[in-house]
């Protein structure tokens, strides 16, 4: 595993139904602490079904998810909030609850036996919200909120869960650039001074290649690239993953 808190073996990701459909096949993947790990490829190749499958909300098709050696499929619920967070696109069933209420959500794997929070869980809640730049929506309904604004809610829910592996589905998709910046430069920050394990995807290339300290790269083949963001532009897999407007920006790229 190489130090991996999370590790994939011949991992398999698609649907389930009468017939099985694997998007991806055969992976074998490390996300490893302390780096900041991004996820990118076209539209439609299975980042999402990857992220989904990693997180634990789906099965996979084939393979196996370990983390910390341990089959995330025989590891409890209730242990796995512990584990891994997740922040996926789209939160309407969040309804009226208050931007507070839903960073404290994150807190529910540490209450105790009667869902009650502690006055700690509550200031992790509060500094998740600080942290994360977020401290103004206090008292605010998440109805009432931007886009951009409820994804950076969802984010501080995520950190308040305090798990060594944070899993991100565009978590910059609603960002304006200034803040996408921001976004970044945080978890990448959280990721090294926290020791965490931090995968996002995105299709904001040019934050990722500067940010990432490694990279998941699915080409139009559907096949899985992985690496350091050197190994990465060494490769020549970002011009079988992209084409068109980022051809040149991809080519200039790996010049630099």
């Amino acid at each position: 595993m190489n130090g991996a808190a999370l590790n994939t073996t011949d991992l398999s990701v698609g649907y389930h139904g009468r017939k099985r459909t694997a998007l991806l096949r055969g992976l074998n993947l490390n996300l490893r602490p302390r780096r900041l790990t991004c996820l990118i490829g076209q539209n439609g190749v299975g980042k999402s079904t990857l992220i989904r499958t990693l997180a634990g909300l789906q099965k996979p098709v084939g393979g196996a998810v370990s983390i910390h050696g341990a089959d995330l499929e025989l590891v409890p619920p209730a242990e796995r909030a512990r584990l891994v967070s997740i922040v996926l696109p789209g939160a309407d069933h969040y309804g009226n609850l208050k931007c507070e209420q839903i960073v404290q959500l994150g807190r529910l794997p540490y209450a105790n036996w009667l869902g009650q929070l502690s006055l700690h869980d509550r200031k992790i809640a509060a500094d998740s919200l600080e942290k994360i730049g977020a401290s103004a929506f206090v008292g605010r309904r998440f109805a009432e909120l931007s886009d951009g604004e409820r994804q950076k809610i969802l984010v501080a829910r995520a950190l308040a869960q305090q798990t060594p592996i944070l899993i991100l589905d565009e978590p910059t998709a609603f960002l304006d650039w200034t803040n996408r910046l921001e976004m970044l430069i945080l978890l990448k920050e959280i990721a090294f001074r926290e020791e965490k394990s931090i995968l996002l995807s995105s299709h904001d290339l040019d934050l990722v290649m500067r940010f990432a300290d490694d990279l998941w790269v699915i080409d139009d083949d559907r096949a899985v690239f992985s690496g350091t963001k050197t190994e990465v532009l060494e490769s020549g897999v970002l011009k079988n993953a992209f084409s068109g407007k980022y051809l040149r920006y991809l080519e200039d790229s790996r010049a630099s």
